[in-house]
């Protein structure tokens, strides 16, 4: 995304315990590889070593990812994200902004979603979100500010569309 000046920025955080959930599976994976006594594992094989450092780097990585979701608005993109995972979304391509509240039973979790009504879910969390409907497929993302974002959104998306 270009340097333009941001109308809108948002870091929500994600639920503690689901960084608990990425920070306990790295710490027991490097406890492993470090320490494989304790888990009653004399020596490793090398390879294995080396494997589980490796899946316990990835874990990481993830836990800093998705440890809030990003979200910012400039006066030409909406851009989503967590960590290195983002999505810049043109205004003039949304038709619609509306505001609702996080289904649990659509999305089946948090992070970046396939919805079961075929939208893209970009959740930190439970509670209000924001659709965004377009075309070939809507994206809802959480937000602790739904409202504001809407309003933003709204005259920008028309503006454009003139």
């Amino acid at each position: 995304m270009k340097t333009e000046n941001v109308i809108y920025e948002e870091q929500q955080k994600t639920y503690l315990i689901l960084v608990a959930v990425f920070i306990i599976v790295a710490a027991f994976l490097l406890g492993l590889v470090l320490f494989p006594g304790f888990f009653n594992k004399q020596d490793l094989p090398q390879s294995a070593r080396l494997i589980i450092l490796v899946v316990a780097v990835l874990d990481l990585i993830l836990f800093w990812s998705f440890s809030q979701l990003s979200i910012i608005i400039t006066s030409q993109y909406l851009q989503l994200g967590f960590g290195i995972f983002r999505k810049n979304i043109l205004l003039s391509n949304i038709s619609e902004v509306e505001v609702e509240n996080y289904k649990k039973s659509v999305y089946l979790g948090y992070g970046i979603r396939l919805g079961r009504d075929k939208s893209i879910g970009y959740i930190a969390r439970g509670g209000r979100g924001v659709r965004i409907k377009m075309k070939p497929r809507d994206y809802f993302f959480s937000s602790d500010n739904p409202e504001q974002i809407k309003l933003l959104l709204k005259p920008h998306i028309n503006h454009l569309a003139n």
